[in-house]
């Protein structure tokens, strides 16, 4: 009489499991880049005449490989008096984060998809003013 249940739930965690790893995967490229893609919204001139657009197609325009990567992402930056800059990797509808990178360090800082899932898209990282 327990099998059914104990077999419900092996296939509950097995799918889930899956669920996972699916999601892992499809976030390693991107945890991967990013660094290089914050590295590229750093070193691209931009002296706040050009949108966060501007400067995201232009990146994407020089190093083509990252488009693929980003694709269904929206991607948010900002960047403080010093030059640090601050990458967002927000979801396709741009109301939670992914992935947050400092310039400041070689590393993703924040994965925001597994510390939090329903982070908000909000930059946490850099307090701009300081």
């Amino acid at each position: 009489m327990n099998r059914p249940w104990i077999l419900t739930v092996a296939v509950s965690c097995f799918l889930m499991a899956g669920c996972l790893f699916e999601h892992q995967s499809q976030m390693d490229p991107m945890i991967t880049a990013l660094p290089k893609l914050t590295s590229a919204i750093q070193w691209t001139p931009h002296d706040g005449s050009l949108s966060q657009e501007a400067v995201l197609v232009n990146v994407f325009t020089k190093k083509p490989e990252f488009k693929p990567i980003f694709a269904d992402t929206q991607i948010k930056w900002r960047c403080d008096s010093s030059n640090n800059f601050d990458v967002l990797v927000c979801s396709p509808d741009g109301k939670r984060a992914l992935l947050e990178d400092d310039s400041r360090t070689p590393q993703v800082d924040r994965l925001w998809y597994q510390i939090d899932p329903s982070h908000p898209a909000e930059f946490s990282l850099i307090p701009i003013g300081k």
